[in-house]
């Protein structure tokens, strides 16, 4: 039986679909089977950034009772892509109540499903992160990501869900963790202390992601041997370890 890995955040634009979609890339390199599922059903952007442009079918359909669950998934970069749908029509059509059992067909035709959920606490967070297996958390070094963060962390333990590990995105250069607005350094340890859970990995601030990006490509096979590309193979192997 797969595992699943929601890719979680306590406010937008912390770059959690960039590594939700590079992450699973790299865990394929591995041999492993990885099926990258869009549950950002507000903001769904997982299908740009991985150069699909065409989707008759999306989760959406799945979740509005589409039974063919074939129809809506994608091969790209060597993984299984399973998008949402952008138009605002499809999005008022869903019904969470079918998402955990569209997850538990899932389940057993992959090794790992890595789900990126919409960001903050709403319902499709949370009926989300209450399928999976193992939750990472990611936020950038500044005050207004990791407090948000402690309360979706809050909202989570509130529903027996247990976050224990987290990503650190946007680290600037020579690692130091800098609150916005202020030139003294944040260290990692604070960070921890704030939000109780292990860092599995830190991704630099590097200008090749939003290169990459903008070609609507993720920086693993855009530029491979960036600085980001090699953060994001050491967390694959870290992730391996960490399940296994």
């Amino acid at each position: 039986m797969g595992k699943v890995i929601a890719i979680a955040s306590g406010k937008g634009g912390v770059g959690k679909t960039t590594i939700a979609a590079n992450l699973g890339i790299e865990l394929a390199k591995y041999g492993k089977k990885v099926l990258l599922l869009d549950a950002d059903l507000p903001m769904p952007n997982l299908a740009m950034l991985m150069g699909v442009r065409e989707t008759s079918s999306t989760l959406n359909e799945l979740l509005a009772g589409e039974k063919d669950i074939k129809k809506a998934i994608y091969k790209t970069y060597n993984v299984t892509l399973l998008p949402s749908d952008t138009s605002l029509e499809k999005f008022v059509e869903v019904k969470m109540d079918n998402f955990g059992a569209i997850m538990k067909a899932l389940k057993g035709q992959y090794d790992f499903i890595l789900v990126d959920t919409p960001p903050g606490l709403n319902e499709y967070t949370l009926e989300a992160l209450s399928v999976a297996d193992e939750i990472l958390l990611v936020v950038t070094p500044d005050d207004f990501s990791v407090a948000d963060a402690v309360k979706l962390k809050t909202a989570a333990s509130s529903m027996q869900l247990e976050i224990k590990r987290m990503l650190i995105n946007r680290v600037p250069k020579g690692g130091g963790l800098l609150k916005r607005g202020s030139s003294k350094a944040k260290k990692p340890h604070a960070i921890v202390t704030q939000l109780g859970a292990e860092i599995l990995g830190a991704i630099p601030d590097d200008k090749n992601v939003g290169e990459a990006t903008h070609q609507r490509k993720p920086v693993v096979a855009y530029k491979p041997k960036c600085d980001a590309s090699k953060a994001f193979r050491v967390i694959a192997r870290r992730l391996l370890k960490v399940l296994a």
